[in-house]
């Protein structure tokens, strides 16, 4: 017999509830409170689903306000920082020198900063240290990509031209931002 092959479904209208709540920077249990009050614009469940689907209005959820206590603290516009995801190198070196297993891998969103050992970016991207297992190179961080995701090499002929192309980059988010 021949295994189904699984599709993948992606409609950049409609989202669960760990994509919900990360673009509200609110907690799960939180946005399914609210769901369970019927307080989530356009959220349904399909029928014999545990799952919920909720709209997107410009790129983010409605929820409604209510009356009584304080005003909800979620996010109303998309987010406008971009994520960082940066390598720790002296918690690398105190591992490898005194034996611990501090987290090397610093994840910035937004106000929010988290550490750890392994980060899953979407389906296709995971930075992973193993210094109890490293690979045959030596490496002990190291980022795994799915063999479908093109990659692109970039060098610089120089320390010059890596600086003229940040200025550029620096002049055009500016741009962006002014429109």
């Amino acid at each position: 017999m021949k295994k189904k092959q699984e599709k993948r479904i992606f409609s950049p209208t409609i989202v669960g509830t760990t994509e919900a709540a990360f673009l509200l920077n609110i907690s799960c249990s939180r946005l399914r409170q609210l769901l369970g009050q019927g307080r989530v614009i356009g959220a349904y469940k399909k029928e014999g689903s545990k799952f919920w689907c909720i709209p997107l209005k410009n790129k983010m959820p409605q929820i409604k306000g209510m009356n009584r206590g304080p005003k909800g603290t979620w996010r109303k516009r998309p987010r406008a920082t971009t994520n960082l995801i940066y390598v720790n190198r002296s918690n690398i070196s105190s591992n490898a020198g005194s034996g611990t297993f501090k987290a090397p891998i610093t994840v910035n969103q937004g106000i929010k900063t988290r550490t750890g050992h392994e980060v899953k970016v979407g389906e296709d991207l995971r930075l992973v240290y193993r210094p109890y297992a490293p690979l045959p190179c030596g490496a002990t961080l190291w980022l795994e990509v799915a063999p479908s995701v093109p990659i692109t090499v970039n060098t610089f002929s120089s320390l010059r031209e890596s600086e003229e192309i940040y200025e550029l980059e620096q002049k055009l988010k500016k741009l962006q931002k002014a429109s």
